[in-house]
């Protein structure tokens, strides 16, 4: 029997294999990689503690650059590999959710649902909306000194600064009957775990909040039955983002205890076919990618009591926000009493940590285990190496996407590393060669034809009991 070719029938897919940086990224000896892979560009393979293994086929519309010498390519490509092939059709839009999905938080943008925090439990979900609200402006003065590292000094100015605040509403449960999707138009927050056939699709960025599993195949398990149990025939996942995919940092989080936390710090267990589809309209930063929150972590300073005086922001007492040129943000010889201050590293910048003011941040996080495949624009970046090589300025611009120099923190327990992000464990479903989640993207070649595919049978029908 055939059907017709989806994103999901590659383990990874990319329009170009570049980062956000538009420079290339490679597949390095320490990585072995299944499924089948395709790129619309040049696929770069670099001779680092050997070369990669590809246990399925590789194709390019491109070509294979090498570098560190000519591997044996049999040894690299185990079931071959194809140069020059048929561009894959990236569009910018989740057509098929659009048309089939149904859209329980409403058929267009809603300003009272800016956040949609989902909560997957089997073939229901739990709902919360979260609406982003500014305070009126506040005025800070800006110290040359200022607690906890010294005295309140001399005024040398002010910030203006308009805090942010998310009020979040409870929305009513729902159900996705099996072999449905979902179109979310405000972004997307999921988290949970999942029972029948079902894909998420969203207008704006998604955020996995944490691990995002299967009813029917337990945690760190293959869904395919390539590993050591049975095959699961009921539950497949598709997240598909019209933006960007991220792994979340951390959150304050209404649909436990209100409190902050951070999630996935070690590790996250992700079982699905990921598809970030974003056009960045070419400021590539914002082209479709599967990443994570949160890349440059940076100390912050807490409130502090002395004296039986509580003095509250102090990075924001010390330091200008927004960041001036010169000086720049947030390097420790900035003004507001930071020459004086050798032991502190800089203030992190205000909201760009979801845990903002948090003292010692997360660098290594642990690792992914994704069961599933990747589809996106651009290769979204897993690991940091905590030093931005695009930007020598310690500027700290995040309109424009420039991050600075330098990252500061600690590594999760047990974590080795010098850099930022996760390691990976990438796993592909090879159920999602006959049995993609609904609606997911189809396959088109430049041609204008579409990818017919042969498929087992069993997997075209999912039976209603594991």
């Amino acid at each position: 029997m055939y059907t017709a070719e989806t994103f999901a029938s590659f383990g990874q897919l990319t329009e170009t294999n570049e980062s956000v940086h538009e420079d290339p990224v490679y597949y390095y000896g320490y990585e072995e990689i299944w499924g089948r892979v395709h790129s619309n560009t040049d696929i770069w393979l670099k001779n680092f503690a050997g070369w990669p293994t590809f246990h399925d086929h590789v194709s390019t519309a491109g070509h294979f650059q090498f570098y560190g010498g000519t591997p044996d390519m049999d040894e690299v490509f185990l079931d071959g590999y194809t140069e020059e092939a048929p561009e894959v059709v990236f569009k910018h839009k989740a057509e098929l959710i659009r048309q089939h999905g149904i859209k329980p938080f409403g058929d267009r943008p809603s300003d009272s649902h800016e956040i949609v925090y989902v909560n997957l439990q089997g073939s229901s979900y739990d709902v919360m909306f979260g609406n982003i609200w500014e305070h009126a402006p506040e005025t800070l003065v800006v110290y040359d000194d200022y607690p906890p590292y010294g005295e309140v000094g001399d005024s040398i100015g002010v910030n203006v600064i308009t805090f942010k605040d998310t009020v979040w509403t409870r929305g009513e449960s729902g159900t996705v009957p099996d072999g449905s999707s979902v179109f979310v138009f405000n972004e997307l927050w999921l988290k949970g775990e999942v029972r029948g056939a079902q894909t998420w699709g969203c207008a704006e960025n998604i955020y996995l909040v944490d691990d995002i599993t299967y009813r029917h195949t337990p945690v760190g398990e293959h869904p395919d039955g390539t590993g050591d149990v049975p095959i699961n025939r009921v539950d497949y996942l598709g997240i598909v983002s019209e933006k960007q995919i991220l792994i979340q940092y951390g959150l304050r989080d209404v649909m436990a205890d209100g409190h902050r936390h951070r999630y996935n710090c070690p590790d996250i267990y992700i079982y699905g076919a990921l598809c970030a589809l974003g056009d960045g309209q070419g400021e590539s930063h914002l082209d479709g990618v599967f990443t994570f929150q949160y890349q440059y972590p940076h100390y912050g300073t807490p409130d502090v009591t002395s004296g039986g005086t509580t003095y509250t922001y102090p990075d924001l007492h010390l330091s200008w926000y927004p960041p001036q040129n010169p000086p720049y943000w947030p390097s420790p010889l900035s003004p507001g009493g930071m020459s004086a201050c050798p032991d502190r590293m800089g203030p992190d910048y205000p909201w760009y940590n979801p845990l903002w003011p948090e003292q010692l941040p997360f660098k290594e996080r642990g690792r992914i285990y994704l069961f599933g495949s990747v589809a996106q624009i651009r290769r979204g970046f897993m690991h940091r190496s905590g030093s931005d090589p695009m930007d020598s300025s310690n500027y700290w611009d995040l309109d424009h996407y420039i991050y600075g120099t330098n990252a500061w923190g600690v590594n999760v327990p047990d974590a080795n590393g010098s850099g930022i992000g996760y390691n990976k464990s990438y796993h592909y479903d090879y159920r999602f060669m006959g049995s993609p989640p609904p609606d997911f993207p189809i396959v088109q070649r430049v041609n204008g034809n579409l990818e017919l595919t042969e498929v087992m049978t069993s997997f075209i029908q999912s039976p209603t009991d594991f």
